[in-house]
């Protein structure tokens, strides 16, 4: 596996997250100027920007119990900040495009295939963890939610402004599983 290779498939799931197109070679990945791309990434952006926009609120506004209030501020903040990184990100593309060419570039005279097969395993093993981390976590926000039905209770993903503590109706928790 070359450096080439490896960025560039980064660059492909990039892509269909919707970020845009950060690979240096034009048409190779796909087009983020596209209207459907943009409506596409539009959507995404103004979901981010409305659950950050709820989750701040929450903090400021919302009147929760001790437990929910620390975690409104905890989701407000660190939600703005992956909202304000994935921003400069996605403001500084042509950057990221040359970086990723110099890379190629430079990577090309230190390509050992012995090298590369371990670099490319270490990225493996790092994804994978990345993967289980994220899946077992679901996991238990699962098995939480499930143990506060038991007790009677409504289960919390992320606390924002609406719904609030009381509203155990079906518009509420819909919200609840949507977010």
């Amino acid at each position: 596996m070359k450096n080439y290779a490896i960025l560039k498939a980064f660059s492909e799931k990039i892509f269909l997250v919707g970020s845009g197109n950060f690979w240096y070679e034009e048409g190779t990945i796909g087009n983020d100027n596209s209207r459907l791309y943009k409506v596409y990434r539009g959507t995404l952006f103004s979901l981010y920007g409305f659950m950050t926009i709820l989750e701040i609120m929450a903090a400021l506004f919302g009147d929760f119990p001790e437990d929910e209030k620390r975690d409104s501020v905890t989701f407000a903040v660190s939600h703005t900040i992956v909202v304000l990184k994935i921003l400069s990100i996605v403001s500084n593309k042509k950057l990221l495009r040359i970086m990723n060419l110099n890379m190629v570039k430079i990577g090309e005279a230190h390509e050992d295939s012995k090298l590369m097969e371990e670099k490319y395993k270490i990225l493996k093993t790092n994804v994978l963890g990345y993967f289980i981390i994220v899946y077992v976590t679901t996991a238990f926000y699962i098995f939480e939610g499930l143990r506060k039905f038991f007790y009677g209770t409504h289960f919390i993903t992320v606390v924002t402004y609406y719904p609030s503590f009381e509203d155990n109706t079906l518009p509420a928790n819909a919200f609840r599983i949507f977010t």
